[in-house]
Parts: C-alpha cells; structure tokens; sequence
C-alpha cells in the first residue's frame, strides 16, 4: 500500500525565517552560475595575524583578512563591480561588502555591510564586524534587523510578495526603503560567508537574486595539507576559497585576474597594510618591504 503524503512529511510549525527568504528567494536553478575554488597557502596570513595583534591589541581573522583582500581586489577590477538590472549594466562608485553572520543558535543568518571596504584598514574592518556580530546576537542587528522581525512572523506566501515588491522598488526605482530594513543596494558588490568554524571543507552557495551582486565567497577551514615548494613535498595550512560567479559579470579572463589577485595578497598579507592596493603587484611588494619589515615580517618569507 502507498504511503500518502500526509504520512510521509510532517509539517514543521516553527520556520526560522531564514528558510522563509530561501523559499521565497529562489526558483528552480535556471541562473547563469559559475563555480570555481582557489587553494592558498596561508603561513604567512596567520603570521601576521599573530603579528596584528600584538602591535594593534585587535584579533584579526581569516574572515577580516579575505573580506580587505576582496574589497581591494575589486577596487583593482572595477570592471567586475557591477550590477546588473533587467536589461541594463550599471557600476557601482563604492566597493561595499556584505558579511554573514549567524545568530547565537546558528539558525538564522543576518549580515553586516561594510561600506567603502577598500579604503577600510585591518583592525577597522576587524572592529565593525565584530560589533555588528554582537548586535545581530542580541537581536539588534545594524541593518536588517527590523525587516528580519517582520518576516519572522509572515507566511511564506507573503515573504514572498515583500521580498517581490522591495525588490522592485529598491533595485528598480531606487527607492530608500532603509527605514523598513531594505536599504539601497542592500548586500554590495560581494557576499562573504565563513563556514570554517563549522568544520567545512568545501561548499558552493547559490547567488542572492535581490542582492545583485556577482560574486559569493565561501571561507573554509584552514587544513594542513601537501604543498608543492621548490621541488618538494612540505605540509602547509592550506585554505579553500569557494566561490559562486555571475556569468554575466564574470568570464574566464575576469575570474582568472581576480583569482590571481586574490592569492597573491592572501599568499603576501603585508601588501593589504599599505594605503595604495591599485598599483602593480611587483612595484606593491617593493613598496611595502619597509612596512613589512617595521611589523616584524618580511614579504614573502614570515
């Protein structure tokens, strides 16, 4: 005898809203997605996070390090600073970037937007998110916390036509709908996420349609792993950047001059403590050597 559908699935009375905007956010893939992951060697990112924090007093972490290396990235490529909007390709002026963080529980997500990323130092990039962590841990987060509350307590149906009509208005007619938790250009250039307290290894995450913005990035946990050095075999602690494109702001030769720029200033950290980032990466690291050598490091080498 066949089991009904009632018999099968039992219907869960508490959603956390977080799967009310996943329901209501995304259709059946159709999207034009790209995937692609870089490995990177991070001796010296965690030198100089040991060194950062005697000199400043302020922990940095991997999350602070990836999220000042994309926000310079992207002020170098301006081109992939982009938003797409129906028919139309629009830049961004700013490079803002939006951090996830999770509740206390882990279940819901909210995030953190740090505008003008670029111009931002290590320890400033380091104290505001962890103030906007701890505002969205005790329910008060600094951006969306008046919109999550209301979609709390929508059904999905509904989530849905709030989440359609704020779009429109807000990505479409530019409309300042920050008093009600949907600011302009809410999420920025790119998503950054980090799942590497949680144990993972590796994962790829779908692209937020309201965002409009081409690019999630996925942080991973630091495993020790075999690294190729000079001809030999060595243990490295090793990170996995995954991340998720827009194929209409990203292509091949995009993806593979952003990659290389985001391994060179993850694999030589000292170049993101100097105040120019738009210039070449050899006349960078010339430039940043004194730098370097005045917090104890020495680029390349920690």
């Amino acid at each position: 005898m066949m089991k009904t559908r009632k018999a099968r699935f039992s219907r869960v009375k508490q959603v956390p809203s977080f799967f009310k905007l996943a329901a209501a956010w995304w259709k059946p893939i159709e999207e034009p997605f790209i995937f692609n992951s870089v490995s990177i060697d991070m001796t010296n990112a965690l030198a100089l996070m040991e060194s950062q924090f005697r000199q400043t007093g302020e922990k940095i972490t991997i999350t602070h390090l990836c999220t000042k290396a994309l926000a310079t990235a992207y002020k170098k490529f301006p081109h992939i600073n982009m938003k797409v909007e129906g028919n139309k390709v629009y830049r961004r002026n700013t490079v803002d970037i939006m951090v996830l963080v999770s509740s206390q529980s882990g279940e819901e997500l909210s995030g953190i937007k740090l505008c003008d990323a670029d111009n931002k130092t290590l320890p400033d990039i380091a104290r505001e998110i962890r103030e906007g962590a701890i505002a969205v841990r005790a329910d008060r987060g600094p951006t969306y916390q008046f919109s999550q509350d209301l979609i709390k307590y929508l059904p999905i149906t509904l989530v849905k036509w709030v989440l359609k009509v704020s779009d429109i208005l807000v990505n479409r007619f530019n409309i300042d709908l920050s008093l009600l938790g949907f600011p302009d250009d809410p999420f920025g250039a790119a998503i950054i996420s980090s799942v590497g307290m949680f144990g993972i290894e590796e994962v790829y995450g779908p692209l937020v349609p309201v965002a409009r913005c081409g690019l999630l990035l996925l942080i991973t946990e630091i495993m020790d792993k075999p690294w190729a050095q000079d001809g030999h075999v060595v243990v490295k602690p090793v990170l996995k950047l995954c991340m998720t494109l827009d194929h209409r702001i990203f292509h091949g030769y995009y993806l593979s001059q952003f990659q290389k720029e985001m391994k060179e200033l993850l694999g030589h950290p000292e170049l993101l403590l100097c105040k120019e980032n738009t210039i070449d990466i050899g006349i960078r690291r010339e430039g940043c050597e004194a730098l370097s050598a005045g917090h104890g490091l020495k680029a390349g080498v920690m």
